[in-house]
């Protein structure tokens, strides 16, 4: 695996860890879906204007005026996924063990490596597909670890994780995937990926796509209850540049990785962090159901990555 590769991943984990931190505090003031989308249409204000700051620094600001359609359609397709996921996100960590949430996540790897084997020509064997089948029988263990902890676990928190699961897929494919996209579908009148100016308009067209939600919900009457106060700012500017760095690292990842060693690296990571994060941040002790879903997950990583 490349060194930097896996640097450059390990800086994206810890930054989307230290997010999830911050959501799962800010998600305290969410009582409904138009308060996380009105949440989050402040945290890409705040992203976009940092991915402008970074691009005005590097001296490169024309290149936002200059950017190629494949950068256009394709930070199209990452926001649109992206908005969906953190909305579905901020309303599952309200209610469920955190653990729990992640291993979901974790589930949604199967997407990115799905279309790397499609879109790139990826191989994929046995082994991943005993990964796949691993990581189920660790979502049905942490369902029960759940259930100890919130006492319920209905219909409707399964689809938010269900949602969760495979739109951080997508998401993370397109983010991840980039250098690839622009080998195999670039060139010509489509051109190719900036990665920092992706950013820009992936955060931009997240923007434009949660105050558009959020905008049909007041006149729906569904307005927004939260009110934005000064802790809310400083929260969800400390969530914009763990997004920023996040994103960006892992786009940086995605060149020298494969689907396999990207997706599987981020997810093995993730889950340790969180997990710890879980246990003596959110008080969320872990118990024997966790544990094995824990180390199950572990073990359908290393399937996964072949």
């Amino acid at each position: 695996m490349d060194l930097l590769g896996l640097l450059f991943i390990t800086v994206s984990v810890f930054a989307g860890v230290a997010k999830g931190y911050c959501g799962k505090r800010i998600g305290t003031y969410a009582e409904t879906i138009t308060d996380s989308a009105k949440l989050n249409v402040l945290r890409m204000i705040l992203c976009s204007v940092i991915t402008v700051a970074v691009i005005a620094f590097q001296g490169n600001i024309e290149n936002i005026f200059n950017a190629s359609p494949l950068t256009l359609i394709v930070s199209a397709l990452c926001a649109f996924s992206m908005s969906v996921f953190i909305i579905a996100w901020l309303m599952a960590v309200r209610g469920t063990a955190y653990m729990l949430v992640n291993v979901f996540l974790n589930l949604g790897v199967i997407i990115p490596i799905t279309l790397g084997t499609i879109l790139f020509g990826e191989e994929v064997g046995v082994k991943q597909i005993i990964g796949i089948l691993i990581l189920l029988v660790a979502i049905w263990l942490m369902l029960g670890y759940n259930k100890q902890l919130n006492a319920k676990f209905t219909f409707k928190n399964f689809l938010v994780l269900a949602v969760c699961g495979i739109f951080n897929g997508l998401s993370d494919f397109f983010l991840g995937s980039t250098s690839k996209i622009s080998n195999t579908f670039g060139g010509g009148k489509l051109g190719v990926i900036d990665t920092t100016v992706f950013s820009f308009f992936l955060y931009l067209f997240s923007f434009i796509l949660l105050l558009g939600y959020t905008t049909t919900a007041n006149f729906a009457k569904h307005k927004a209850k939260i009110k934005i106060n000064k802790k809310i700012v400083i929260t969800m500017t400390l969530m914009a540049a763990f997004l920023f760095i996040n994103t960006y690292f892992k786009s940086l990842a995605g060149a020298r990785l494969t689907s396999f060693e990207l997706f599987s690296t981020n997810t093995g990571f993730s889950l340790v962090f969180a997990s710890i994060m879980a246990a003596f941040m959110l008080k969320e002790h872990p118990n024997l159901k966790s544990v094995i879903g824990i180390v199950l997950t572990f073990v359908a990583l290393f399937f996964l990555k072949g």
